[in-house]
């Protein structure tokens, strides 16, 4: 059947189907790999080759100008769109810390290379340069099940790269091959050429991810890097080129036989590729299992192609799976943006409850956004377009002042330095604006006090591309890093907040509190060096668990029994009586809200202001030297003294 007499609605439901595989494990509910990355871009290069093509059959020239035009009136808007959006909720519900790296992530996605960005931040080589800039903590790794809303934005940033440079190539190659095949016979349609060399050129692009991983590449790079990943763009083109194919002389109609073949090999292949993941699920990414799985979509989408009126073909070429593929970029674009919201707003929500509920409204929003937004967007190309980059500055000039707050002292007069967790950084931010305060925030999310105080990362597949998760910071070196940190900032007080070492089990054990007694002494120790009189404010821990009771008692009683430790109440405060929630429950989930936000900063402006005034200084000094008056008393050998 000639390539052109259909339009290819079962290609585009593969496409979907694809997208619907990341939207399904981005919830977490299904730990195994479903690939979805791999099919979507095979189809993706599948589409686009074969609209290419087409249109040159039509008219005789590949028409770029149009082609991009077209693009950039339906990709655009959610390319920059979401990224605004996710910044704009950050400002509102997170610390400036947070809203810094969410900037600089959103920046990365609006441009289109948020592959390349994540790929920076996995590397430890850049670690050093990420922290001057203060982009180097992971805030998810204490809240590893929760989803990232920019984090499928690696896949389309590798799709907006090879949308933009291959049809440059393909232009190139179909005029080179056009000539080359007229040599030897006419033709109005495909060159015959330029199939096999596109599979050549896929099958030598297939062996960049092995040879790059022989030669010490990291998973990071072979799973987010654009010189790996465009191999399954290029098995889709291929494939549509030998769809579209001209042959010299008229081939015979393509038999059932053939079609249903090559439908086997390609469910065959996929299904290679499952098993590969599963033995070996660390360095299938080298093994080339990217590759493979890509080749067994190519050849499902020629099969279903060149007869789509074979059952499976016509099962997908109508209903749900063609609705799937015509929504399937806004869908891919904003279903985690949905998922983040649907936890924000039920932080209890289990996986399969996630994928439902948000899932469900991940569709239908893609819905809106496709038939009331995109394409009347697309009829109006010049508001649409000066809208885009209206956007692109916003999001460019959010991302790099969020940056320059978090970096620069955030007022003057006293310096306090913020350490521990991430609710750590909820104190800086709330300190910020409570006072005339230099407020400098060096909490590290999942690092209290602690060797290893959270565990690895879950597999994410959206946000880290096929690889495992971030695993959990080293935390074992908080003596050199806050002793390099009080040096630097010389604070006049200190916050800290070690809730994070709640997630320890066994802090209800003897055992436990005999080995976490001496880290108090050590990093009492170093907290007040070189200023034995600087208050040290110590926040409470979530009581919501037993762990967290457990730790919360130890801690007061260390507090109590060092007088350079003031209690800094944060719970009795945000969680009144009857009162439960992310914050209260213990869980750590979700964002504090305006009003408890307000009740932090006043609470701890107001300690902080008290711990610096005369009385209370004069205070702690009268206490250390009657610590250290006495001969026999225990404090002599105290820092301090």
């Amino acid at each position: 059947m000639s390539a052109d007499t259909h339009s290819p609605t079962a290609p585009l439901a593969i496409a979907g189907i694809g997208v619907l595989l990341v939207v399904v494990q981005s919830t977490g509910a299904v730990p195994a790999e479903l690939l979805g990355p791999d099919v979507v871009l095979a189809a993706a290069g599948f589409l686009v080759t074969a609209a290419l093509l087409r249109h040159a059959a039509e008219t005789g020239r590949i028409g770029l100008g149009s082609w991009y035009r077209g693009q950039f009136l339906l990709r655009a808007p959610l390319l920059v769109g979401v990224p605004a959006v996710v910044v704009g909720l950050s400002v509102l519900w997170g610390t400036a810390r947070q809203a810094a790296q969410v900037g600089a992530g959103a920046i990365a996605s609006a441009a289109g290379v948020k592959n390349w960005w994540d790929l920076v931040t996995a590397l430890p080589r850049f670690t050093p340069h990420l922290q001057r800039l203060g982009l180097d903590a992971d805030w998810s790794v204490e809240q590893a099940e929760r989803v990232e809303p920019l984090g499928a934005f690696w896949l389309v940033a590798v799709l907006v790269q090879l949308a933009v440079v291959w049809p440059l190539l393909l232009a190139a190659l179909h005029k080179l091959t056009e000539r080359k095949s007229t040599e030897r016979k006419p033709t109005d349609g495909t060159p015959w050429l330029l199939a096999p060399v596109l599979l050549v050129l896929a099958l030598a692009a297939a062996a960049v991810g092995p040879l790059r991983s022989l030669a010490g590449a990291t998973q990071a790079e072979l799973a987010l890097g654009t010189h790996v990943r465009a191999t399954e763009w290029l098995f889709g083109a291929a494939a549509a080129a030998f769809a579209l194919a001209k042959r010299p002389e008229e081939a015979p109609p393509r038999g059932q036989a053939t079609a249903y073949g090559l439908t086997g090999l390609g469910l065959a292949l996929i299904a290679c590729t499952s098993v590969l993941v599963a033995l070996r699920p660390l360095d299938w990414l080298g093994l080339g299992g990217p590759a493979i799985a890509a080749l067994g979509a190519a050849v499902l989408l020629l099969a279903v192609y060149v007869r789509p009126d074979l059952p499976f073909a016509a099962a997908l070429g109508r209903g749900f799976p063609v609705e799937i593929g015509r929504v399937a970029y806004p869908l891919l674009t904003l279903h985690l943006l949905v998922y983040w919201l649907v936890q924000t707003a039920m932080p209890q929500a289990r996986p399969f409850a996630l994928l439902v509920v948000g899932g469900a409204l991940a569709w239908l929003l893609a819905l809106l956004v496709q038939d009331g937004l995109i394409r009347r967007a697309a009829g109006h190309p010049a508001p649409t377009s000066a809208a885009v980059l209206l956007l692109v500055a916003a999001v460019v000039a959010s991302g790099v002042l969020l940056d320059q707050a978090a970096l620069s002292p955030s007022g003057r007069g006293p310096v306090v330095l913020v350490l521990g967790g991430s609710e750590a950084a909820q104190l800086a931010n709330a300190l910020t604006g409570s006072g005339p305060y230099t407020v400098i925030d060096k909490s590290l999310p999942g690092c209290g006090l602690l060797p290893t105080t959270a565990p690895a990362a879950a597999v994410r597949t959206s946000t880290h591309a096929q690889m495992a998760g971030r695993p959990a910071p080293l935390c074992g070196d908080w003596v050199s890093r806050w002793t390099a940190e009080i040096i630097t900032s010389a604070p006049d007080a200190v916050v800290v907040d070690l809730s994070v070492d709640a997630a320890d089990a066994a802090t209800c054990d003897a055992g436990f509190r005999a080995a976490y007694r001496p880290l108090i002494d050590q990093a009492t120790a170093v907290w007040t060096g070189g200023a034995p009189d600087r208050p040290v404010l110590v926040a409470d821990t979530p009581a919501g668990t037993r762990s967290g009771r457990c730790l919360g008692a130890l801690l007061a009683e260390s507090v109590a029994a060092r007088g350079a430790l003031v209690p800094l109440d944060v719970q009795a405060l945000l969680c009144p009586a009857g009162k439960t929630d992310g914050v209260c429950d213990g869980s750590g989930a979700g964002p504090i809200d305006d009003g408890g936000r307000a009740a932090l900063a006043q609470t701890v402006g107001g300690v902080v202001a008290a711990e610096l005034g005369p009385q209370r200084s004069a205070a702690r000094r009268q206490e250390r030297l009657d610590d250290c008056g006495g001969v026999g008393n225990a404090g002599v050998g105290d820092p301090g003294c």
